[in-house]
């Protein structure tokens, strides 16, 4: 109700004539996938009307909701967007490096009650962000997956298991945990989706939150294996940062042979005397 009084707010449409709307869209918007509510046709045509009058009036704002939809949906920091604007696509990059432009981009989205703004960040509904991405052509939604993962990679702090960062991380997590699943799933951004688990890993770990940890950094050696193959340096980093959580969770054996593993593949792309090769040799003494 409040998207569409938010709709006839903006447009100057009336009562009936949205019913009318609704009733001309509500045929098969969503026959991929299904949004699990009894009201799913209903709420994908009201919001759908809304896209398509957002498309119309701005490209930049419909592209920052594609944007959202491949997010986790509270607490998404505008710095991060802004910060990572170099991975998106036009009009998008360049709007969100502009911060009065951005502002009004959001905007757009605000008068159709598609976004809340709270300070410095958007949230979006769920089942927004899950009507948004079934209205997209699969290579589009690959477009804004490897975008979003991009986005959140780049804001990620690198030395995530340092307590001054643990701020920063906590905030960022739930993104980085949505973003790198979306990926996953459409086989894209896998190489900044590894670094992104590896480090969101350490996170965790720093955190003593040592289970999810394990199930993070599992999810990261499997990316990195898909994206570089199995001999391969990043692999190795995978294998070792695993290989500490199963340490501390008490599984010696498994992070000896992971270790072991990751040791293999230094001394072969690497060589013995490589920092990296000591590094771990070091670890499994």
């Amino acid at each position: 109700l409040e998207q569409a009084g938010a709709y006839m707010d903006e447009t100057g449409c009336g009562l009936v004539d949205y019913g009318a709307l609704l009733e001309e869209r509500g045929h098969g918007l969503l026959e991929k996938g299904r949004v699990s509510t009894d009201y799913q046709a209903t709420v994908a045509t009201t919001w759908g009307i809304s896209f398509e009058r957002v498309e119309g009036e701005s490209e930049a704002a419909a592209c920052l909701l594609k944007l959202c939809a491949f997010l986790a949906p509270d607490d998404m920091p505008k710095g991060m967007i802004a910060e990572g604007a170099e991975f998106l696509p036009e009009p998008l990059r360049a709007t969100a490096a502009d911060p009065v432009d951005f502002n009004g981009t959001i905007a757009v989205l605000r008068r159709y009650s598609l976004v809340d703004v709270a300070e410095d960040a958007l949230s979006v509904h769920r089942l927004v962000q899950a009507v948004a991405r079934e209205r997209l052509p699969e290579e589009e939604r690959k477009v804004w997956a490897d975008a979003a993962v991009r986005v959140v990679n780049r804001a990620f702090p690198y030395d995530s298991d340092e307590a001054q960062n643990w701020g920063a991380c906590a905030r960022r997590l739930p993104h980085a945990l949505a973003a790198t699943a979306l990926a996953e799933e459409r086989d894209a951004g896998l190489e900044e989706a590894g670094r992104l688990l590896n480090q969101a890993g350490l996170y965790l770990k720093g955190r003593a939150q040592f289970p999810d940890a394990r199930r993070v950094l599992e999810r990261a050696l499997a990316i990195d294996e898909a994206a570089y193959g199995a001999e391969h340096p990043a692999v190795a980093t995978a294998l070792s940062n695993l290989a500490m959580v199963l340490s501390d969770l008490g599984d010696l054996k498994g992070a000896k042979e992971r270790i072991e593993r990751a040791l293999h593949i230094l001394r072969a792309k690497l060589g013995d005397a490589h920092p990296n090769t000591l590094l771990v040799r070091g670890n499994l003494e």
